[in-house]
């Protein structure tokens, strides 16, 4: 648990926010976790008290009565450490009575007891839970990242509830690039790396900071995958941050411009979910689908009634000009009349322009208020008939000539 200058020196960075996040946090999980752990440890040899220091589950809950009530001579916390003794003479190899014990002495003061019981606890066991929560705080406190992240990678790896009360600290502390680095170059072989990243793309509570790890993580050994990616993209435009969103998506797509829309035939359709990929709207009436064909992929709709509403969908980021719309079909004779493009400013909706498929000259503009619109291919209602039917194998916004 010694860290060498050079770690030390590498760590001076980390901020004293990201200390806490990742230490503090970690003994106050450790914290809550006593009562649930004594349950367990003394159900064997003790099994008369168990029901009554566990009585109920929600451990995060019991965490803010622990974290703010508990101290070094409070009844709950000295009855359990007392069991926990009985525990651990009843059976010495019994890895989480030693982390109790361990805690008692942290909150009494006692670290050199507090180590004593959790080096003990680490031998019998690499699997303890309580053991690697504390060495996280232990080592943070001293400046020693290495041994901080080396500590969350075992927890993780043997521990069923690692990734709950973990994954919430690692995805607060990516806005230190000292965290972002060594946990980049740590978990690229981890067994947990996937669940981490979904988890971080899902949530993003630092969503520059989640980008910036996305971005450097595959030079220093840890691949993102393509959809861990998108869904990044899709939870930064959900809160709002469009502007980066778009970014961090053109950083991903070399071939998404800001003058024309994005995956005109559809190569990536029906696979993607980020706002910038064509979608099939949920309330779509139609039946509407992508079908893989041997050239490529075709959008394909059928409607058995007639009615007005979107079948297509996609958000674009076209810069301030006028565009014109280029699309390759194979439409019913009812459906040329019968569908038209729509294009509105997001998210407000204003309009842009509304214009027929089947027009050649349509002109929409575009202006400066407005950094992101929605294209929609919809339904036009229309009499006399019993529905609409058609292929598209390509859409396109374009710049028009000269604008």
């Amino acid at each position: 648990m010694h860290a060498s200058p050079d770690t030390r020196a590498k760590a001076a960075g980390l901020g004293t926010g990201i200390r806490i996040a990742l230490g503090v946090v970690s003994l106050a999980l450790a914290y809550a976790s006593l009562s649930a752990t004594l349950a367990t440890v003394i159900s064997k040899s003790l099994p008369e008290k168990a029901v009554q220091i566990w009585p109920f589950d929600g451990r995060i809950n019991n965490a803010l009565v622990l974290g703010s009530a508990v101290t070094a001579n409070s009844g709950p916390l000295t009855q359990n450490s007392s069991y926990a003794v009985a525990a651990l003479m009843a059976d010495p190899t019994t890895a989480r009575a030693a982390s109790a014990i361990g805690l008692r002495h942290e909150v009494q003061g006692d670290r050199a007891g507090a180590l004593k019981a959790f080096q003990y606890g680490a031998k019998l066991s690499s699997r303890e839970l309580q053991t690697h929560l504390w060495a996280i705080n232990y080592a943070s406190e001293r400046g020693d990242i290495d041994t901080v992240l080396t500590h969350y990678d075992r927890a993780l790896r043997t521990a069923r509830d690692a990734p709950s009360l973990l994954f919430p600290v690692l995805a607060n502390a990516l806005r230190d690039p000292v965290v972002r680095e060594r946990l980049a170059r740590m978990a690229g072989p981890a067994p947990w790396r996937r669940d981490f990243v979904v988890y971080a793309a899902q949530k993003a509570p630092q969503a520059e900071s989640t980008i910036a790890f996305f971005a450097e993580a595959p030079r220093r050994g840890m691949a993102i995958e393509t959809d861990v990616k998108d869904t990044l993209v899709a939870t930064t435009f959900g809160k709002g941050m469009r502007a980066l969103a778009w970014r961090y998506f053109r950083s991903n797509h070399p071939d998404a411009r800001p003058n024309r829309s994005f995956d005109p035939q559809f190569s990536r359709a029906g696979s993607a979910s980020t706002p910038f990929d064509w979608q099939i709207p949920e309330e779509a009436l139609a039946d509407t689908r992508f079908d893989r064909v041997s050239d490529g992929t075709r959008l394909a709709f059928d409607t058995t009634q007639s009615f007005r509403g979107p079948i297509l969908r996609q958000i674009t980021a076209l810069t301030p000009g006028r565009f014109r719309i280029e699309a390759r079909h194979n439409l019913s004779a009812e459906a040329a009349p019968g569908l038209e493009w729509v294009l509105t400013c997001y998210p407000n909706g204003t309009p842009l322009g509304r214009a027929a498929v089947s027009s050649t000259t349509a002109v929409f503009a575009v202006p400066s208020t407005c950094p992101f619109q929605t294209l929609s291919l919809q339904t036009a209602l229309l009499a006399n008939t019993q529905g609409i039917s058609g292929t598209f194998d390509k859409i396109e916004i374009l710049p028009l000539a000269g604008s």
